[in-house]
Parts: structure tokens; C-alpha cells; sequence
């Protein structure tokens, strides 16, 4: 974690550093050094663009889907959409800036907004992670009262979960900055081998560790729920013998085992949403943050083509997300068609009304 939060040093920018070129990037590189300099940059513009697009077009299905229409989990989806595209605006694109211009070309205070924004991206999407979580947790332990609970409720929780983020993301601002004899770098400034150790400890814990244990454990309720729920359930409506009217032996109404299976069947699919959302986030964030607390430590080597291939699969992380969104949620595919299909109608139908209303006008 030298030059930043997220990517290591980059050999081109040492290169520069010590020619004094302005050339980028420089005559002197080597074809594979040169070959890696380009294949990089096409990848983090790749993955900006994924990130970018997808978020965005999340963004705009939830929001024509219409305030009366959008449930919790789109609540939920809407809130990981822009913690994805903070991931994308300040990670992404200011590493792609400075491998195209080999440095960081601004001031000292954008740099630290840039590393500050960095991580309150990564804390959001934790975070809101973890709120997700406990939302579906409640809905399966408790149906009625989850659904009788307003909205006003999920949206304090995602508040918290923000607020928590933007204050847990503070020491970027003091500890990162432009050095003043290096001044193309935007890196840790000024900082102990030993409160380096502290850092990345701390940044291990609070935006992995930590946050995917309450996910592991929110997680292992829902499963456990889900099987004394279904269990129950199937195991009633096999022993219940149902009267042509639809009414049991003792009088009352009972449920067939197709009506169990639809009574659950949207609960569950919201949780394997969640659940395979969750998995993405521990398999492309786990590595890299693991490698960066043994590097922090001592304890693995700093080879820059693993940690390289560690920070753009953390960031891979942002432009699934979106994708798994619209396949487990279909009518979000939907909403962004018909909104991009009505809108084009919209602006037809307006430009013929103009078109009319030129003719009639020359005509009289």
C-alpha cells in the first residue's frame, strides 16, 4: 500500500519518476513492461465502463419502477447501485487517469477526497450488505410484523449504515496526501512502519472481516429458518386431509402444499439474491484484502502482478453486481425497457405534435 489504497505502484510511474520524462509512457520501457502498461489500461477502462453503465441503468429501472411500487429490497438494491458507483467514479477512474497520464496530476486536497470517497464506497457497500441481510433475516423470523413496518424504518437503517461509512472513511483525509518531492505520486505520507501495521489491520476488520461475520451469521439464521419453515409447513399440509370445499377435518381452512411452496417461493428467491451478492463480495474483496494486511504485516512478498490482479478483481466486484440484480430480479430488466421504450415513444410522439403543429401553422 505505497503509492494507494487500493492499487500498488506502478513501474511505468517509477520509470517516469526517474527519468524526468514528460513522455508517457516512457521511450525506455520494455515491450512486456509495455504490453502490461497498455493491457492495463484497457482493463480498468473496461471495468469503469461495466461499473459505470450497469449501476446506472439499476438506478434508472428502480427509479421509474415508481416510489409506490418499490419494495424494501429495491430500497436495498438502489443504496448498493451508488456504493457501487462510488467504487467506480473514485477507484477506477482515478487509477485509469493516472496510468494514462503516468501520475497523479492534482492537488494535495483532491487527493485525499479521492482516497477518502475510495473507502466510503467500499464501507457503503459492506455495510448496506449487512443491512440487506438483517432486513431478510426479520422478514423470514417475523412476516407480519416486517410487513406491517413502514419504510421509514429501512431507510434509518441504510442512514446509519452511510453515516457509518463516511465516519469510518475520515483518516484517509489525514493519512494520505501528495509528497512534497515525489509530487506525482498520491500515497501514505509521513507514516510508521508501526501505524501502518494498525491501518491495515483496522481497514481489514472494519470493511471485511468484521462486516462478513454478521453476514455469515445473519445468513446461517435465514438457512435455519427457512428449514423448520418449510419443514413445518410441508410436514402440516401432507398430514392434513383437505374436503372438496377447500376446508380440513376440524372445520378450518388449510393450505395445500402448492400454496406453502408459493408463500415462500418469493422470500427465498430474495435470499439467494442476497446470498449469492454476499458470495461475490467475499470472493472478489477476500483476496485482496487479505493480501494487503500480510503485505502490511511482512508477511508476503510485494509482488505487484498478484496485488495487481487482487485490486482489479475487488473492483470486478462493482460491475457484477448490477447484473445479478437484473437476473434475479427480472422486472427491473423490464422497468429499464419499458422506461427507455416509453421515453423514446414520448419524445416520437412530441416531435411529431411539432412537426404538425409546423404544417397547420404554414398552412393558414
Amino acid at each position: 500500500m505505497n503509492k494507494a489504497t487500493i492499487y500498488p505502484d506502478l513501474s511505468t510511474v517509477d520509470v517516469l519518476e526517474s527519468n524526468r520524462t514528460s513522455m508517457c509512457p516512457p521511450a525506455n520501457l520494455t515491450e512486456d513492461l509495455l504490453n502490461g502498461y497498455y493491457a492495463g489500461i484497457a482493463t480498468l477502462c473496461s471495468l469503469f465502463s461495466l461499473a459505470l453503465i450497469g449501476n446506472t441503468c439499476v438506478i434508472l429501472a428502480v427509479f421509474w419502477r415508481g416510489r409506490k411500487k418499490m419494495t424494501r429490497m429495491h430500497t436495498f438494491i438502489l443504496h448498493l447501485a451508488v456504493a457501487d458507483i462510488l467504487v467506480a467514479l473514485f477507484q477506477l477512474l482515478p487509477e485509469f487517469l493516472t496510468r494514462i497520464t503516468c501520475g497523479f496530476h492534482a492537488s494535495d486536497a483532491t487527493c485525499r477526497f479521492v482516497h477518502y470517497l475510495q473507502v466510503v464506497g467500499m464501507y457503503g457497500s459492506s455495510y448496506v450488505l449487512v443491512c440487506t441481510a438483517m432486513d431478510r433475516y426479520l422478514a423470514i423470523k417475523s412476516p407480519l410484523k416486517t410487513f406491517n413496518q413502514s419504510k421509514k424504518r429501512v431507510h434509518v437503517t441504510i442512514l446509519f449504515a452511510w453515516l457509518l461509512s463516511f465516519s469510518l472513511g475520515i483518516p484517509q483525509l489525514f493519512l494520505f496526501g501528495i509528497e512534497d518531492d515525489k509530487p506525482l505520486y498520491c500515497r501514505m505520507k509521513n507514516i510508521t512502519n508501526t501505524s501502518k501495521k494498525i491501518y491495515v489491520t483496522w481497514y481489514f476488520i472494519s470493511v471485511l472481516a468484521f462486516p462478513f461475520a454478521m453476514l455469515a451469521y445473519f445468513y446461517g439464521m435465514i438457512a435455519l429458518l427457512i428449514y423448520k419453515n418449510v419443514k413445518n409447513k410441508t410436514k402440516a399440509a401432507a398430514e392434513d386431509r383437505i374436503l372438496p370445499t377447500g376446508r380440513s377435518r376440524n372445520g378450518g381452512f388449510s393450505l395445500r402444499a402448492s400454496n406453502v411452496e408459493i408463500a415462500c417461493r418469493a422470500k427465498i428467491k430474495t435470499v439467494k439474491m442476497t446470498f449469492v451478492i454476499i458470495l461475490l463480495y467475499a470472493i472478489c474483496y477476500a483476496p485482496f484484502f487479505t493480501v494487503t494486511l500480510l503485505r502490511g504485516w511482512g508477511w508476503a512478498g510485494q509482488g505487484r502482478i498478484f496485488a495487481e490482479l487482487f485490486s482489479l478483481l475487488a473492483s470486478l466486484n462493482s460491475c457484477v453486481n448490477p447484473w445479478v440484480y437484473m437476473f434475479f430480479s427480472g422486472h427491473l430488466l423490464k422497468e429499464l425497457t419499458d422506461g427507455c421504450l416509453c421515453r423514446k415513444k414520448l419524445k416520437e410522439d412530441h416531435t411529431l405534435v411539432s412537426q404538425r403543429g409546423y404544417t397547420t401553422s404554414t398552412h393558414m
